[in-house]
């Protein structure tokens, strides 16, 4: 971590705040604003369809033509997105064109954490600073979305469901310019001309770098559920406003486990901790499904995050690993576009399963995302060893 310094992971944890606060800033204003927590999921489905369609576009570009640019034009249109969206939510507009706006929110998120993620790989090539690297990313990527939906929560609850969004807005512009035109841009410039020819994007499709991307949505599909069950709980009591305040306690646990396990012994395998971390996970799930007030919802939050922190930074590894030559800055995004897409259609499924249904079934769905990030974990495991078997390296697809 030393040649990109402590001033730079600061600058970095500040440029993806405004990102931790879209999500659920897009579903408070909706929600407040349209009183439909159906329409709200599906807005926040569309916002993630739209990021999971061109996160990886984004990742190319950055590969091919460098993160400055990128970076740059991204945030002047996701500047003016977020800005479009608040005006939509209280305008007559149809629900349609409130949906369209969304995407493009979503499209024009400029990939922060996973291009930072790139220009760490490129500043640490060795395996163990890699390793504690990432593990910084991972805390910071969970500090931040302890505190976007935090700040969401008392913005929307202080003044207006719209006033988050606005806030995001002017922090885009700001904080993402400035990652932009950090030095640390360069280190990903010389790594990549030093790299042999890029590999096709076909490639990504081969089983080692999927079952991250994977991992990723999986965990995606345990966020957005739990957001949207959570929501859909707390707007019982007329309290939608602070679902951010209780959703921050499982980025809680998830910081400080991110940060924990980049200090385990080397000997411990990454397929380990992934299979551990989707055990707790189910852990936490079935504990909120079970007791979703009080002491019980606040250590169900924490138990969950206690296992997600882990994972995230145990997957973010594996994908370094299996990263093609050339495509690091792509399959860093494309994993982004997995995490944000499961939270997306997560958020669509739970809030109509809510609306229809009702609440109680909602709180059991975190429950199989977490059984479906273990059987990812299972398979990468069981492939992993076949691998091993066969003696068949990973580190190139």
């Amino acid at each position: 971590m030393r040649p990109l310094g402590s001033s730079y992971f600061l600058l970095s944890f500040a440029a993806r705040f405004p990102f931790a606060m879209l999500i659920i800033g897009s579903l408070t204003v909706v929600v407040a604003a349209r009183e439909s927590v159906t329409l709200g999921g599906y807005n926040a489905a569309v916002l993630g369809i739209g990021h999971a369609s061109f996160a990886g576009v984004i990742g190319a570009l950055a590969d091919r033509f460098g993160q400055r640019r990128v970076v740059l034009s991204a945030t002047i249109v996701n500047t003016l997105a977020m800005l479009n969206l608040a005006v939509l939510a209280y305008s007559s507009a149809p629900d349609w064109l409130l949906l369209i706006g969304a995407f493009v929110l979503g499209a024009s998120a400029p990939c922060v954490g996973p291009l930072s993620r790139t220009r760490t790989a490129a500043a640490t090539p060795n395996l163990h600073d890699r390793n504690r690297a990432f593990a910084t990313e991972a805390m910071l990527d969970e500090i931040s979305f302890v505190f976007g939906p935090l700040v969401v929560g008392m913005l929307a609850t202080a003044f207006s469901a719209a006033t988050p969004l606005v806030v995001a807005a002017a922090l885009t512009i700001v904080l993402c310019t400035a990652f932009a035109l950090h030095s640390s841009a360069n280190a990903v410039t010389a790594v990549t001309q030093a790299t042999a020819p890029t590999v096709p994007l076909s490639h990504l499709l081969h089983r080692p770098v999927l079952t991250t991307a994977l991992g990723l949505l999986a965990i995606g599909f345990c966020f957005g559920s739990t957001l949207v069950s959570l929501t859909a709980l707390m707007q019982l009591s007329g309290e939608e406003s602070q679902a951010g305040i209780w959703y921050s306690l499982m980025g809680v646990g998830s910081a400080v486990c991110a940060w924990l396990v980049g200090r385990l012994p080397a000997h411990i395998s990454q397929n380990l901790r992934w299979l551990v971390a989707g055990v707790i996970v189910i852990a936490g799930a079935v504990l909120y499904s079970v007791t979703p007030t009080g002491f019980g919802l606040a250590a169900a939050m924490l138990l969950i995050g206690v296992g997600v922190g882990p994972a995230l930074v145990t997957i973010y590894s594996l994908a370094s690993l299996r990263s093609p030559a050339g495509r690091a800055a792509t399959v860093m995004t494309v994993l982004g576009a997995a995490l944000t897409l499961g939270q997306s259609v997560s958020s669509a499924l739970t809030g109509f399963a809510a609306d229809r249904w009702g609440v109680e079934l909602a709180l059991h769905l975190p429950l199989a995302a977490g059984g479906l990030m273990l059987l990812i974990a299972v398979w990468d495991a069981l492939a992993e060893r076949a691998r091993r078997a066969r003696q068949i390296p990973t580190t190139r697809v």
